[in-house]
């Protein structure tokens, strides 16, 4: 480290930085799930935190209203692309950050070459889907990092030729004081936390293994939280089976509602065909929940230690988890042990402040290099999306299609665009 690099170093350690935490939506998963976790670390630290939400959908719900300093909407009208990618750069340059850590949200990582080349600009990438790699490593001239939050995931990158850095850093959760409760149940209490989607979920998986469950008499109850396309399917499958009378949907809860939850839960079932750093999973083993999960290399295999603080198993065979779900059910001091086992995983490896401090060690050593401001920085006059992104940036025609879906799902579910709670005092919105 040169001399003026330690000088700049040392000012920006006692600086209270100014981070904007990109989300393309208020859904409860992974990538909300993170910006709150961060951002509660962020301001312990003394750091001053923006949520920028670029036309979500969904309710604004109290975790974000509670844990950031400002949240700023930017809901997407008629406008063209490039309009709107104009308006997204003047929010940003208004607020003013010195990080914005953005999870592969297209309309931010479409502006990095317009914004102010003392902006550190970082890019956290959280599956290895292809549309999210193409995202997260687009401009990747004008970023600064981008992260990986599992080795799977950093795998991927490898195979791209990048001009930024890239890191990776684990997904962290926030570690509690609770005690968990003793077990007196004489059920086996399972729970499945995740959107319901059919394609990388696996969710068939499911009412195969409750049903084999049932069939051995094993005693269970499952509770399944979340919500998403794949629904009311799935809740018609289970119907279908004679287990139904065993399974419970509760729907979407807020991350604070999950946690509390998860006190009263025994197993968590991960049936997934494929996941980066599976927050549902950390969160649970936080909590003394025993995963029982698909056996993924560079994701699962990283976190959970087969047979020690959980069990891994073959994804598509329902019959690995029967044996593993039958086992703990009959050996309730392995229960125990596994219980104990996997709150200290992720105590010792997966808290959130080693995120955040990761985190912050990227922004300031970037700040204090200043790598990004030697680059030529583009003419704002006419914002350009580049061809990586076009498809995931809408361009008008397609705009409208959303438009008219979201007054169908308003008329027809009773769904709507996040609208902001007015307030007549000082509002923590924009």
């Amino acid at each position: 480290m040169s001399p003026q690099t330690a000088t700049a170093t040392h000012e920006i350690r006692g600086k209270t930085l100014r981070i904007v935490l990109a989300c393309g939506s208020f859904n409860i998963g992974g990538i909300s799930t993170q910006a709150l976790t961060l951002a509660t670390e962020f301001r312990n630290l003394g750091h001053h935190t923006i949520a920028l939400i670029l036309d979500p959908f969904g309710e604004l719900y109290e975790s974000f209203q509670d844990t950031f300093d400002q949240v700023v909407v930017l809901r997407r009208g008629w406008e063209g692309r490039e309009t709107f990618l104009r308006r997204v750069l003047l929010v940003i340059e208004k607020l003013s950050p010195d990080a914005i850590l953005g999870s592969a949200v297209p309309s931010v990582q479409a502006i990095y070459p317009y914004l102010d080349p003392s902006i550190v600009r970082i890019t956290t990438i959280h599956s290895i889907a292809e549309d999210e790699l193409r995202d997260g490593t687009a401009n990747d001239t004008s970023t600064d990092w981008v992260v990986a939050v599992a080795n799977n995931i950093a795998t991927k990158l490898q195979t791209r030729p990048l001009a930024c850095q890239v890191a990776v850093i684990p997904v962290g959760v926030s570690i509690s004081a609770h005690r968990r409760p003793e077990i007196h149940s004489t059920e086996l209490r399972l729970a499945y936390v995740g959107r319901l989607s059919r394609a990388a979920k696996n969710l068939g998986q499911l009412t195969a293994i409750c049903e084999a469950l049932h069939a051995d008499g094993v005693p269970f109850s499952l509770t399944i939280i979340g919500s998403g396309e794949e629904q009311t399917s799935l809740m018609r499958d289970f119907s279908r089976t004679a287990a139904a009378a065993n399974v419970n949907f509760v729907g979407q809860l807020t991350p604070a509602e999950v946690r509390q939850r998860l006190l009263d839960i025994d197993v968590l079932l991960l049936v997934s065909t494929y996941e980066s750093t599976p927050h549902a999973v950390l969160e649970a083993m936080e909590a003394g929940v025993v995963p029982v999960a698909s056996r993924i290399p560079g994701a699962t295999e990283d976190i959970i230690e087969d047979g020690v603080s959980g069990f891994l198993c073959d994804t598509n065979d329902s019959l690995q988890y029967v044996a593993a779900l039958t086992n703990l059910n009959t050996d309730r001091q392995l229960l125990r042990r596994m219980s104990l086992a996997a709150r200290t995983v992720i105590a010792s490896r997966f808290g959130a402040p080693r995120m955040a401090r990761q985190y912050l060690d990227l922004i300031k050593k970037t700040l204090a290099s200043n790598s990004l401001s030697r680059k030529k920085l583009e003419e704002a006059t006419h914002i350009r999306c580049c061809p990586e992104l076009r498809h995931s940036c809408y361009g008008f025609a397609r705009q409208v299609r959303r438009r008219a879906g979201d007054l169908y799902r308003a008329l027809a579910h009773g769904i709507r665009p996040c609208c902001l709670p007015t307030s007549t005092g000082e509002s923590k919105f924009s």
